[in-house]
């Protein structure tokens, strides 16, 4: 690290000079340097890494652990993409291509998390980002500035900051800024260096894809300093010094430039599509669909401006008069709130303007880069001290931007703060390193070693944060939750509470459980979810009363109470809680007693038929987590809604996304319905077996025209299309074959063409083959003794089935009995079995008769056969008498 420099020497236009090529000794003691101060920094993270600490935060860390097993239970477990899942959000689905998940590295992880969980992989990225972060900084810096000296305290300016520390308690997309500091390395050098241009295009690209399969806002970011940087590169200062250097000849009026700089920028953007496709086209596709929200936060997530300059960690938030005055810097916007510099920095950089800023361009390009962040950080109106200040910001230009204002949080421009900050301490320290010496007469070697010693220290000890978190807990893995995954069946698990209006918590802690049991769960937290999923589940009467805590747990239990005492109420809730779970297939009913209204547990046990499974302690009033088991087949809904009054409460469960809150009435016909907000609307078909079914639509469009197509389970192809014939109510039914059809909850899409309002009534689901048997006609001998064939399941040994009927023909056994067949319809989870006992009477007809018929000789023979078929529509109805066919299948 022995590099000599003078003041204010630019690095691109030294002559007669070599640089010094960067010792990779030293760029390796400086990564062993930056590890162990990550885990001086982060502790007791380090010593926990292989177990379920977490840095809690409260609610934020478990959407994270959450995407690490995802990712690899959707590749590894489900085979499927891991931009869309139906195990949250259950039925509705929801699409994660905007969630803010760093997918990037929850798939690099994907090793880890399979072998020590997602809590480890976790842990350790949270680490690595520290580390890597601050060591690509150091890259930077040292390109920059051409002194590896004054790039190791850059790198420690930008990793180890108190807005990163506390917002590692929860937001690992935002940490994780290992990418962004190469990004901005490769953009700069492609346009600096003309030889290899090409070359470090393709890195900014592959680079800025890493960013964006990171994090959104640092994407952004990145464009937002691209296009920074590109205005001062046109302007032909970027690399100069004023005062010494010959002007390079301004860019903007030179055609050959422009040409250079637009095929530079079209390999970075063709790498960054080529690599960020997938993750791309999955956004487009979002977007469209509408789950691209602008939600707000502006006027709450703002930094204050006092808050860079008030110490905030907990080293000094422990003294009285400091914690009082971060009390109105922080506001309501918690750790967003939290952007202390540190005063080593800000006299720094304070130093290097006062030297370097009238005599070195690219001090004043990246001093005005921070200048103009910090304003935007500020928010829409600035504030000091918790007073808002009479004057406008510039952060309404911002929000102004499409796709750009859905970085939403002000505040978090500190992290391009703390980038621009970490490179102007590197120009000014190189710079102290020139002038001081001669100053102070003192060998350059001996002071730089002083300013390492003393400089690195104070900057750490500023932000200090020891333990990195405040509610640092060690996780449980209860048994139960092992028991739930190894149960079968495709079920679904019920949190409670879910939506609950003031404790958000309970949400993100159902999608950890999930990481346990590897069930369906309903209510969850992402970062990007669609408004109609709160107003789903808290349109479900029974739901609320378990999680709408507005009024605090006492009031709300003083509800339920009154709902005990009154029978007809009891009997509403029993009613509406057997229909949620029989069509919703909820297994298990995981609850916290905590966060639940006062009695809720026994209002859960008078409504549905239960059995406590676990809790964490005696008392299930004072436990934490308390699960029951339902007994599902004691649960029966009224009645089969399969007709669906759309506009009818009873039917609200089965309306998905799409749809308008509030009913209509149609006067002249004297009923109500409801409208599509948009082109399109999802149904949940309460169908429980597969089959063929007839789908008849009761409809009003918009105009005339249009044409409605029906799509099953996000089928990419229509499974039905009828023209409708006017803009008047109609009614229109389509068949759709069981192809299409699974066992269980189907997921009914209805598109119409054209504008959206378009206005239904009901929608009917009629069986075409429920309640009649498939017959299996094999030629078999009275004397035989028939086994119960359940290696027929299996197609290769149809084969051998049919040899041995032709063999028993070819002898003339034949079939000389009147055949009974009992067939007894089971539901089952994917696949729908018909079991048949076949009877075999010596009594010589030619007729079979099928389920439903009691009418039987006394005298039958009783074989059984398991037989597998497709349903079809001329299978014969119960009690029909039809001609048995000499051989093969009765259809």
């Amino acid at each position: 690290m022995n590099i000599t420099s003078t003041e204010g020497d630019a690095p691109s236009s030294s002559k007669g000079r070599k640089s010094v090529p960067r010792s990779r000794v030293v760029d390796s003691g400086v990564l062993l340097i930056y590890t162990l101060i990550s885990v001086v920094m982060t502790w007791p993270l380090a010593g926990n890494l292989f177990s379920r600490y977490l840095l809690f935060g409260g609610i934020d860390e478990y959407q994270f652990v959450w995407n690490f097993w995802w990712m690899r239970y959707a590749l590894q477990d489900l085979h499927a993409s891991p931009f869309a899942t139906d195990v949250i959000f259950y039925p509705f689905g929801t699409r994660l291509a905007l969630q803010a998940d760093t997918k990037l590295i929850t798939l690099l992880s994907t090793p880890i998390t399979s072998i020590w969980g997602p809590e480890t992989a976790y842990n350790l990225a949270i680490l690595a980002s520290f580390i890597i972060s601050a060591f690509a900084m150091y890259l930077l810096v040292n390109y920059l500035v051409r002194d590896q000296r004054a790039a190791f305290l850059g790198g420690i300016v930008f990793a180890f900051s108190t807005f990163k520390f506390y917002q590692a308690s929860g937001h690992l997309h935002i940490i994780s800024t290992e990418f962004f500091p190469l990004y901005v390395l490769f953009f700069i050098k492609m346009l600096r260096e003309p030889a290899r241009q090409l070359r470090y295009a393709s890195f900014a690209g592959l680079s800025l894809s890493f960013i964006l399969l990171t994090d959104y806002y640092q994407t952004v970011y990145a464009i937002f300093f691209s296009l920074c940087y590109l205005v001062y590169y046109l302007l032909g200062r970027d690399g100069e010094q004023a005062e010494k250097s010959a002007s390079a000849g301004r860019r903007v009026g030179n055609r050959a430039a422009w040409l250079s700089l637009g095929t530079r920028l079209t390999v970075l953007t063709g790498v960054f599509a080529l690599i960020a496709s997938p993750l791309l086209f999955a956004d487009i596709v979002d977007i469209r669909d509408g789950y691209y929200v602008k939600w707000g936060g502006e006027d709450v997530f703002y930094a204050d401006i006092a808050g860079f300059f008030v110490p905030a960690s907990k080293l000094f938030t422990a003294i009285p008069w400091l914690k009082e005055a971060n009390g109105p810097i922080i506001h309501s916007g918690g750790i967003e709130s939290l952007v202390y510099a540190g005063w080593s920095i800000i006299v720094l950089v304070a130093i290097g303007t006062w030297r370097l800023a009238r005599r070195l361009t690219d001090f004043r390009f990246w001093l005005a880069f921070l200048l103009l962040c910090f304003l935007f950080a500020l928010g829409p109106q600035p504030h000091i001290f918790g007073k808002v200040l009479p004057i406008p910001g510039p952060y309404a230009l911002w929000a102004a931007v499409p796709l750009l204002n859905n970085a939403r949080i002000p505040a978090r421009f500190d992290l391009l703060i703390t980038f621009a900050a970490g490179v102007l301490v590197g120009y000014t320290v190189r710079a102290m390193l020139g002038w001081l010496p001669r100053r102070m007469r003192v060998r350059p070697a001996t002071l730089a070693g002083l300013l390492l010693v003393l400089i690195t220290p104070l900057m750490l000890i500023e932000h200090l944060t020891l333990p990195l978190s405040t509610k640092g807990v060690d996780l449980t893995h209860p048994a139960i939750f092992d028991q739930i995954a190894a149960t079968p069946g495709d079920f679904a698990v019920l949190d409670l509470p879910a939506y609950s209006n003031s404790n958000i918590q309970e949400e993100p802690l159902a999608m950890y459980e999930q990481t346990m049991h590897h069930k369906k769960i309903l209510a969850a937290y992402i970062s990007r979810p669609l408004p109609d999923f709160a107003t789903y589940y808290q349109s479900e009467e029974f739901l609320n009363a378990l999680s709408s805590l507005a009024q605090g747990r006492e009031q709300a239990g003083i509800a339920l109470q009154a709902v005990l005492s009154n029978t007809k109420a009891l009997n509403f809730y029993r009613l509406d809680a057997a229909r949620l779970v029989y069509y919703l297939d909820i297994g298990y009913i995981v609850t916290h007693p905590a966060a639940m209204p006062v009695g809720a547990l026994r209002f859960l046990s008078a409504t549905l038929p239960l059995e406590q499974v676990y809790s964490n302690d005696p008392d299930t009033q004072k436990a934490s987590t308390v699960v029951y088991r339902v007994r599902t087949d004691e649960v029966k809904p009224l009645a089969e809604f399969s007709d669906l009054e759309l506009a009818a409460q009873a039917s609200r469960m089965f309306r998905l996304r799409g749809w308008e809150d509030t009913p209509l009435e149609d006067k002249a016909g004297g009923f109500n319905y409801v409208q599509m907000s948009g082109s399109e609307a999802e149904i949940l078909a309460p169908v429980r077996a597969a089959g063929d079914y007839t789908v008849t639509v009761m409809l009003r469009p918009t105009s005339t025209g249009h044409t409605l197509n029906i799509y099953l389970n996000d089928e990419a192809s229509a499974s039905a299309s009828v023209p409708l014939t006017g803009d008047g109510w109609q009614t229109q039914a389509v068949m759709i074959s069981h192809q299409h059809w699974q066992a269980g909850m189907n997921k009914l899409r209805l598109r119409v063409s054209g504008e959206a309002g378009t206005a239904v009534r009901r929608v009917v689901f009629s069986s075409i083959n429920l309640g009649k048997c498939s017959c299996l006609n094999v030629r078999v001998s009275t004397s035989t003794v028939m086994r119960d064939f359940a290696w027929l399941q299996q197609p290769r040994y149809w084969l051998l089935v049919i040899v041995l009927a032709g063999w028993a023909a070819a002898l003339g056994v034949g079939l000389p009995a009147t055949n009974y067949l009992s067939i007894e319809r089971r539901w089952q989870r994917r696949t729908f079995r018909a079991y048949a006992d076949l009877a075999v009477s010596p009594v010589p007809t030619k007729t079979v008769v099928c389920a439903g018929c009691t009418a039987t000789a006394a005298s039958t023979y009783q074989v059984s056969m398991l037989a597998t078929h497709s349903l079809s529509a001329s299978i014969p109805a119960a009690g029909e008498e039809v001609t048995l066919p000499k051989g093969g299948w009765l259809r």
